[in-house]
């Protein structure tokens, strides 16, 4: 999945909110999340896992919010919102809201203390009184990434395009790359697609082992 984190001056992801899409996340078959930054830049990708992991740390207050949505959330629910491994979308819509609206992540009256809150201006959009709101956050930035998810990051990336990988020198520079994925980028440095390195050097080693079983 591609979060586009975009510039640091375009604050279009809070990290409550990339908290919650990781952990949804992590309970499907998404393997890896890609953040991009501006002009579609690679910046990074790490598993769903890793980024709750890193942010629930950096926050505890979102595991304790998470953990009070699940239960708030199952009782309400049918065994049949989580048959079959993966949560319904009526079961995630539910955990995300009450997640959201939890008071130690949302409030419409100014915080006591500040820091570590959001301020965020609805009488933009609804010229309504009492439309101003906080969240605890903070704004996730192409510049905050590495510090945010240090060496969960995973930045193995090589020039190529989908239709290039099969080539001898595309599958050498994969193979030289670390971690479990490596981004596919333009010249420029715009992602392109992402490929499974572990795949990739599994086929490499089959064939050396046919290779030298033939010989």
């Amino acid at each position: 999945m591609v979060v586009a984190i975009g510039a640091n001056a375009d604050q279009k992801w809070r990290t409550n909110r990339l908290f919650v899409l990781s952990a949804i996340l992590a309970r499907s078959r998404i393997r890896c999340v890609v953040f991009t930054g501006e002009r579609d830049t690679f910046l990074g990708a790490a598993t769903p896992r890793d980024v709750r992991a890193a942010l629930g740390a950096r926050f505890p207050e979102y595991e304790q919010a998470l953990l009070r949505a699940y239960g708030m959330t199952a009782p309400a629910l049918g065994l049949g919102e989580f048959r079959g491994g993966n949560l319904s979308e009526i079961a995630v819509d539910s955990i995300v809201r009450t997640f959201l609206s939890a008071d130690n992540i949302f409030t419409w009256v100014a915080p006591a203390q500040l820091t570590g809150w959001v301020h965020l201006d609805r009488s933009k959009n609804v010229p309504v009184a009492g439309t101003s709101s906080w969240e605890f956050a903070e704004y996730s930035t192409a510049s905050g990434l590495n510090s945010m998810l240090r060496d969960r990051l995973s930045r193995g990336s090589v020039v190529a395009t989908s239709g290039t990988v099969a080539s001898e020198d595309v599958t050498r520079a994969i193979v030289r790359q670390t971690g479990a994925f490596v981004a596919l980028l333009d010249a420029s440095g715009r992602f392109e697609g992402l490929c499974d390195r572990g795949v990739i050097v599994d086929k490499l080693a089959r064939s050396a082992v046919e290779q030298t079983t033939s010989a």
